[in-house]
């Protein structure tokens, strides 16, 4: 990998790294898990979206020249997202203390059921998201890998039902990225 790729990825585990120090220094309050649990979900979405926009902001030809050649990266800010989706996951199962109780609670309730949706969708993406798999699935690894377009809707439901007063972690990002799909629906329409 180069090195301009190590360094996008070093990056986007800074908020990850602020995390370690917060919960070293005692500064995530009395319930740390509960603490990383929110900010890992909160960063999960904003990588999601971020790589979505960016996506579509590719598909609409709104993307500067010199900036398509960082298109590759979208796959390794994928994995990144997984990771923090993953991580969101385990610190909500330290965060109940009680393993079977927290996966009992996953496919019992919808919040759960949607976050663990978008978490194996996620996995199946991170997990295709090499050359060998592009190689390996032709033209149906674009077709997985649109999946990530049904992970967004689900992951802004999963947080609106736990933080049903502030959506002002999510609005905005799915607005702009409704914004520019809706512009690439339509000019795909024109062209035909």
């Amino acid at each position: 990998m180069r090195l301009y790729k190590w360094i996008f990825v070093l990056v986007l585990f800074i908020p990850a790294g602020v995390l370690v120090g917060q919960l070293f220094q005692g500064e995530l309050g009395a319930n740390p898990s509960e603490k990383i649990n929110l900010v890992l979900g909160d960063w999960t979405y904003y990588f999601l979206a971020s790589n979505l926009i960016w996506g579509a902001l590719l598909a609409v030809g709104w993307m500067p020249n010199r900036l398509r050649r960082f298109t590759l990266l979208r796959r390794h800010l994928g994995v990144v997202t997984f990771v923090y989706a993953f991580l969101h996951m385990t610190f909500y199962v330290l965060k109940e203390g009680d393993v079977p109780l927290a996966l009992t609670q996953m496919v019992e309730k919808l919040y759960l059921i949607l976050g663990l949706i978008s978490l194996l969708i996620l996995f199946a993406l991170a997990l295709t998201s090499n050359n060998y798999s592009v190689r390996k699935l032709g033209s149906r690894w674009k077709s997985l890998h649109r999946l990530a377009y049904v992970v967004l809707p689900l992951a802004t439901v999963h947080y609106f039902l736990i933080e049903k007063k502030d959506w002002r972690v999510t609005i905005p990002w799915l607005i702009v990225w409704m914004a520019l799909s809706g512009v690439r629906v339509f000019k795909l329409v024109k062209k035909r």
